[in-house]
């Protein structure tokens, strides 16, 4: 079995505790989540079942679209509402202050991720770290924003924003930096990812429906419409499974999707006018 399910993670559960509902409903046991949201968060978590986790990287690199609640004048350790307060009384910006500052964060920025994040410092979680009272550093890192908007103003101190980004963008490391560049704190109070790539939070699937077994799986070559199709013959195919190398006339190109008989038969990689076979999916 192979394919994705579109979960609507609610808040309260972590990532990882979806998957494994994900393995109890299908009795299946390769299940993996691509891009984890953390507990509190909602929204899209795409999940991808048996071969279909090994196009993580090919699909993980999509846009993702976030909707962020920031509530400037104070700070916790963890830069979200679960953490400790450790400052309070500090300024409270306009909506011309905020949005006068957005477009600086457009484009490449180096971002530091946050020290209660899942990054891994010498093996182990930096979250895990921070609780033990370890010191530790964790190295800025290239991300990418498209876009980063302020909505509206939802109360005397909170802001409700949208950001689409790279991923691997840390939005409580945006809400930190662009009070910092504003002279004063945030915290951020609540997080929504709306859309992951091609994973659209209009199109997910409730824990209800998920547990009641009302939902589709979607197809592995639905995720992979930005790729071009490469038929091949039965006898083709064959000698691809078999570790074969085609000669291909497409060339420039390094994914494909390998079609036999009209369906979809696996991941292919060209290189140069060869192809060859690296993931099968008739199996």
């Amino acid at each position: 079995m192979h394919g994705f399910i579109n979960v609507l993670k609610p808040t309260g559960c972590t990532s990882a505790a979806i998957v494994g509902m994900v393995k109890r409903t299908l009795k299946v046991k390769s299940v993996g989540h691509m891009g984890t949201l953390d507990p509190y968060g909602t929204g899209v978590l795409p999940i991808a079942i048996g071969k279909s986790a090994k196009l993580f990287n090919l699909i993980s690199e999509k846009h993702k679209t976030y909707r962020a609640i920031f509530s400037f004048g104070w700070r916790t350790d963890t830069i979200d509402s679960e953490g400790v307060t450790i400052f309070e009384g500090g300024l409270i910006p306009t909506e011309n202050d905020i949005t006068e500052k957005l477009t600086g964060f457009l484009g490449d920025i180096m971002q530091v991720p946050p020290m209660y994040s899942a990054i891994k410092i010498d093996g182990k979680r930096a979250y895990d770290l921070a609780r033990a009272g370890k010191e530790f550093e964790i190295s800025a890192r290239k991300v990418h924003i498209y876009d980063f908007k302020l909505l509206e103003k939802i109360s005397e101190k909170s802001y409700l924003f949208e950001i689409v980004c790279s991923t691997g963008t840390y939005i409580r490391s945006l809400c930190y930096d662009l009070a910092t560049s504003l002279g004063t704190f945030a915290v951020m109070t609540a997080i929504i990812r709306t859309k992951s790539g091609l994973f659209d939070i209009q199109n997910s699937v409730t824990l209800e429906k998920l547990k009641n077994g009302k939902f589709e799986i979607i197809p592995t070559e639905d995720m992979l419409q930005n790729l071009i199709s490469v038929p091949v013959t039965n006898e083709e195919m064959v000698k691809l499974v078999n570790g074969m190398i085609l000669n291909c006339k497409i060339i420039g190109i390094n994914h494909v999707k390998i079609m036999c008989n009209n369906k979809f038969a696996g991941l292919g990689e060209l290189t140069c006018g060869k192809l060859k076979l690296k993931i099968n999916f008739l199996q």
